[in-house]
């Protein structure tokens, strides 16, 4: 899929996750992040912080408004991160995913 971009994340050399986001090129103003996942040995170091810190500046500085983060119901952790960066649930739920949105 040409709207799909995944993306390795690297604490200095080494690989600690994965990010993958998509932007559709008649809303490249918005980019929808689909997966976030940070290694186990690397969680809870606040590498997690940084890394989605990281991310939200390069898409600003490819233009993009609004992002919208994908989370699994299960998943606490991303929930409260995302919380922390001030993106809002914006009730939609689909396949046990809540999306949460964000203006830059």
């Amino acid at each position: 899929n040409s709207e799909m971009y995944p993306n390795a994340i690297y604490n200095n050399t080494v690989l600690i996750g994965f990010f993958m986001y998509q932007r559709a090129e008649n809303q490249a103003d918005t980019a929808t992040i689909c997966r976030f996942m940070i290694d186990d040995r690397f969680q809870h170091k606040g590498l997690e912080k940084k890394a989605l810190e990281h991310i939200l500046r390069g898409l600003k500085i490819q233009g993009v408004k609004k992002v919208v983060f994908i989370i699994n119901s299960t998943n606490g952790n991303a929930k409260n991160l995302s919380l922390s960066f001030g993106f809002q649930f914006t009730g939609k739920m689909e396949h046990g995913e809540y999306y949460y949105a964000l203006k830059l």
